[in-house]
């Protein structure tokens, strides 16, 4: 009897292991499951035990220490929002090789688009870096770091964007000239924008860091461990009660990543 009931707990948690069953088949009888079918669900595996969910936007942004993610506009800022002034697009193009390599900016890449912006008063210039839904814009007013109002259409649309930094210098900045100067070469932009940027005072620079590949990628490799799994069933239904018996552990990656996803 005792036998029997420790014969009973042993096999019990052996069961809650059983996920090693899968890259372990001694049954020759069942075909082999093709290789890239394991290596799709370690991605997933390993991208949760190793916290790959971080951002490339994330990765960028602590890479700078003292650069801070301002929740409101900086002081430095504030004329943007003193009074009523609307922005219009000037320029839209890609991030050029040679600016990147003369000013060795670590938040774009080239070939990233940028867009630049004038009010009416063409007292300064903004420049808004790296693929954002406000550079589909062409007239807008700024309310906060990272809240803008779209003036395109009939009624306003309020444009929210994530994870965005900020740069105001209260002197002429010679990035946007070259950027212009890209516009008149490379797109046939009218020269009377090359002047108005050239005779600006203040220089501003926007960055938008959310909306990456790798907020894609976090929405993708969790479909893609449910996907596998589903096949490698699919292909082969004995592997069905090693799957299940393995739902213990794959409910705890579950969790896990549940977690870290909501410490971002």
């Amino acid at each position: 009897m005792e036998r029997e009931l420790l014969a009973r707990v042993y096999h019990q948690r052996v069961a809650l292991f059983r996920f090693r069953d899968l890259f372990h088949l001694r049954d020759s009888r069942i075909p082999r499951v093709p290789r890239w079918l394991w290596i799709l669900l370690l991605v997933e595996l390993l991208s949760v035990l190793a916290g790959a969910a971080d951002s490339d936007s994330d990765t960028e942004m602590a890479a700078v220490n003292d650069s801070v993610r301002f929740s409101n506009l900086p002081e430095r800022c504030q004329y943007l929002v003193a009074e009523v002034q609307v922005f219009e697009r000037k320029c839209r193009g890609s991030f050029p090789l040679v600016a990147f390599t003369k000013y060795r900016d670590t938040f774009i890449k080239a070939g990233e688009p940028f867009a630049l912006y004038m009010p009416s008063t063409l007292d300064h210039v903004l420049v808004l870096m790296k693929k954002s839904s406000l550079q589909e814009c062409r007239r807008f007013e700024v309310v906060d770091v990272g809240k803008f109002i779209c003036l395109d259409h009939d009624h306003n649309e309020t444009i929210v964007l994530d994870k965005t930094n900020i740069y105001c210098f209260p002197f002429h900045i010679q990035l946007p000239d070259d950027l212009m100067q890209d516009c008149v070469r490379e797109q046939k932009t009218s020269h009377i924008h090359l002047e108005d940027v050239l005779r600006a005072r203040r220089g501003i620079i926007h960055y938008t860091f959310g909306g990456s590949g790798a907020d894609t990628c976090q929405t993708v490799l969790p479909w893609l461990s449910i996907m596998t799994l589903i096949t490698i069933v699919a292909w082969q239904p004995q592997l069905l009660l090693p799957v299940l018996q393995s739902l213990p552990v794959l409910l705890l990656l579950v969790l896990l990543r549940f977690l870290l996803l909501a410490s971002r």
